[in-house]
């Protein structure tokens, strides 16, 4: 079965991909102290999973803060 993308970055992009606290702070530009306090504050998403002493999120979850996030700052 082929699939159609209509953009073709989107075969790359797994919505159920996990990302670790690096990924996230890379994403977010921020340090890993800024990270955990704004986990604690909840100005950014508890960890979905939490595994092995891992936060883990869940793409799409990121993915659709920062839209909804980056739309109130403008």
């Amino acid at each position: 079965m082929k699939t159609h993308f209509s953009d073709p970055i989107e075969q790359y992009i797994d919505e159920n991909r996990l990302l670790g606290k690096p990924e996230i702070q890379k994403i977010l530009k921020v340090s890993r102290s800024t990270l955990a306090r704004r986990v604690k504050k909840r100005q950014f998403l508890m960890p979905a999973i939490i595994q092995n002493g891992r936060s883990l999120w869940r793409f799409k979850d990121v993915q659709l803060w920062l839209e909804r996030n980056l739309s109130r700052q403008r």
